[in-house]
C-alpha cells in the first residue's frame, strides 16, 4: 500500500479544520462528529491518557490529505482477575470510495505497536475480518437489545423503506402489546430493602463492590470512580442520569441511562448505558434495574429504548423487559499474556459489556 502513511494527529487549529473536513467525508449525516466539545472529551480529558502518548492516528494518501482514521481509547481490562492497561479501537474508517483495499490494516497495524493488550467491541463485520486477519480473536458478543415503542421513526432510522415501515409497524404495536402483558409477571417493580438514589458523582469508595460484581466474567471493564465520571460527568453533549441502589444501606447497584436526540434523523431514543449489580440481592434484580431505566425513559415520550448485553444473564432481563435481540457486533481482542481457551473453560461468562463499553454511548 505504497503512498499511504500513518500518522499521529497534532492538535491545531488548521489540522482540526482540516479532521473535520474529514469527518464530514466520513461520517455524512452525523453532525456529533463535529462538535467541539464531544472531541475534547473523547480524545484529551479521559482520566487513563498518558502525557505524551498519541491515541489518534491518521491515513494519509501521497498528497498529506486525510484519507482514515483510527482513535484508541485507553482503558483498564480486568482479565482472570489482573487488571491490565488496554487500548481499545474506535472510529476506525476509511473515505468510502477507500472501503476494501486493505488501507485499515495499516491502521490496526499502528495500533498494535501502541499497546500490548489491543481490543475492540461493536465493530461491523467488515472490520472484524480485518482484525481477524492480523490474528485478532472473537470472544464474545456486544448484543444491541432495542424496543420501538414508536415503530416508524425507529425503522426510517434503521434505513427501512417506507413499505417495510408501514407493513412492519402493526406487527410491532401487537409484539409490545403482548410484551406488555406478560412482564408484570417477569419484572418487579419494586424490591424488598432496595433504594435508589440520584447520583451526581461516582465515590472512589465504590470501587471494591463494582470489581466484586464483575467478578465472575472472564474479562470486564474495570469500573472506577475516574473512569465512571469521565464518561457520565465530564460530557457537556449530553447528560447522563446516574442512579446508586442500597440494599439494607449497603451499595449494591448502579444504573446509567439517558435520552439521545437526533432532529435531523427525527429520532429520539432511550439509551440504558451501564448497569453493575450484585447477583445475590435477587434472583431479578437486573430484570428490576432495567425496568427502572425502561419506565423511566418511556415516561419522557422516547421513540424507543435501547441497551447492549453480553452476558445471558442480562440478555434474558432485557427480553423479559420486552426489548428483543436487534444485531450482534463482535467485541474482538489480540492475544498477549493470556490465553482465551483457557479463559473459555474457566469461566462460564466470558465479557460483560454494555452500551458503555461498547462505544455507541459516545455519540448523540
Amino acid at each position: 500500500m505504497a503512498g499511504y502513511t500513518v500518522r499521529p494527529y497534532r492538535d491545531s487549529p488548521a489540522a482540526r479544520a482540516a479532521l473535520f473536513d474529514f469527518y464530514r467525508a466520513a461520517y455524512a449525516g452525523m453532525p456529533e462528529f463535529l462538535d467541539p466539545a464531544r472531541f475534547e472529551w473523547q480524545t484529551v480529558a479521559n482520566p487513563l491518557v498518558g502525557p505524551g502518548k498519541d491515541y489518534l492516528f491518521l491515513l494519509h494518501d501521497e498528497a498529506g490529505k486525510i484519507v482514515g482514521q483510527n482513535l484508541l481509547i485507553p482503558y483498564r481490562l480486568v482479565i482472570d482477575g489482573e487488571t491490565r492497561d488496554a487500548l481499545c479501537s474506535t472510529n476506525l474508517v476509511v473515505l468510502p470510495g477507500l472501503v476494501g483495499k486493505r488501507l485499515g490494516h495499516l491502521l490496526i497495524e499502528r495500533h498494535e505497536q501502541e499497546g500490548e493488550i489491543c481490543f475492540a467491541v461493536g465493530i461491523t463485520p467488515a472490520s472484524s475480518r480485518a482484525f481477524q486477519k492480523r490474528g485478532w480473536v472473537p470472544f464474545d458478543d456486544a448484543r444491541l437489545h432495542a424496543q420501538f415503542r414508536h415503530p416508524r421513526p425507529c425503522l426510517r432510522f434503521a434505513k427501512r423503506g417506507a413499505l417495510v415501515s408501514l407493513l412492519a409497524a402493526p406487527a410491532i404495536h401487537g409484539l409490545n402489546a403482548l410484551l406488555a402483558l406478560l412482564r408484570p409477571f417477569r419484572v418487579p417493580s419494586r424490591l424488598p430493602d432496595v433504594v435508589a438514589e440520584e447520583i451526581e458523582r461516582f465515590d472512589p469508595a465504590w470501587d471494591p463492590v463494582w470489581r466484586e460484581c464483575l467478578a465472575p466474567h472472564a474479562i470486564a471493564f474495570e469500573r472506577r470512580a475516574d473512569l465512571l465520571n469521565w464518561k457520565f460527568r465530564a460530557r457537556t453533549d449530553v447528560r447522563h442520569t446516574a442512579l446508586l441502589f442500597r440494599h439494607h444501606g449497603t451499595p449494591v447497584a448502579y444504573l446509567v441511562y439517558r435520552l439521545s436526540t437526533n432532529p435531523g434523523r427525527g429520532l429520539t431514543l432511550g439509551r440504558i448505558v451501564d448497569l453493575v449489580y450484585r447477583r445475590d440481592v435477587h434472583p431479578r434484580f437486573p430484570h428490576y434495574l432495567i425496568g427502572v431505566a425502561r419506565r423511566a425513559l418511556a415516561a419522557q415520550g422516547v421513540d424507543g429504548v435501547v441497551g447492549i448485553a453480553a452476558s445471558g444473564e442480562l440478555r434474558a432481563a432485557y427480553r423479559a423487559n420486552g426489548l428483543v435481540l436487534t444485531r450482534p457486533q463482535p467485541a474482538i481482542i489480540r492475544e498477549r499474556h493470556f490465553s482465551l481457551a483457557a479463559l473459555r473453560r474457566s469461566y462460564p461468562d466470558r465479557w460483560y459489556i454494555t452500551l458503555a463499553d461498547s462505544d455507541l454511548d459516545n455519540y448523540w
